[in-house]
């Protein structure tokens, strides 16, 4: 049985939902809405300034309108895996791939992405050679077809959620027993 949460992690827990989802979650009681929007003026600038940065190209496709409008749809529906900021990039390409909303003026959209990520990463590994534009082209890609599993750490606890990767990998196993 998983403990109740205390309340200060409820309380961050609602905090961070207002601050991603102004419109559609309240904020914890008790904070001028004043300072509240200090917050949500600081996440959201810092998120689009992050992405404006590693994502040129993407930006000079679309008007600033709309570069918002993804931005916070971004951050709105995408739960990120990543654990440190410089990361953020690589989880809004997954976002562009796997939860934006097709833009039929932009089918390109996220290959155009993709193509900005590759070049404005950082390659940290000593002796790692990147691969170049046309080798990246020329590679084949599978579309992914398996359901992807998320759990949300701040709502579970670390046993749950072994316990529910045990389930997944369970599941996929007897799926497809080859993978055994």
């Amino acid at each position: 049985m998983v403990a109740p949460r205390p309340e200060f992690a409820r309380l961050q827990h609602a905090l961070a939902a207002h601050l991603r989802d102004p419109h559609s979650s309240p904020p914890p009681p008790g904070i001028e809405d004043r300072r509240l929007e200090i917050y949500r003026h600081a996440v959201f600038a810092g998120i689009e300034g992050f992405m404006r940065d590693n994502y040129p190209r993407v930006l000079a496709a679309m008007n600033a309108g709309q570069w918002q409008a993804m931005v916070r749809d971004y951050l709105v529906r995408h739960v990120a895996r990543a654990t440190a900021f410089v990361d953020l990039p690589h989880e809004f390409l997954d976002y562009l791939e796997r939860e934006a909303v097709a833009d039929p003026a932009r089918p390109f959209l996220y290959e155009l992405a993709h193509f900005d990520w590759l070049e404005t990463r950082i390659g940290d590994m000593e002796g790692l050679v990147l691969p170049t534009w046309a080798e990246v082209a020329a590679r084949k890609y599978e579309t992914w077809s398996e359901p992807r599993l998320v759990i949300d750490t701040a709502t579970v606890s670390a046993d749950a959620a072994a316990t529910e990767v045990g389930r997944a990998i369970a599941v996929r196993e007897a799926q497809s027993p080859s993978l055994q």
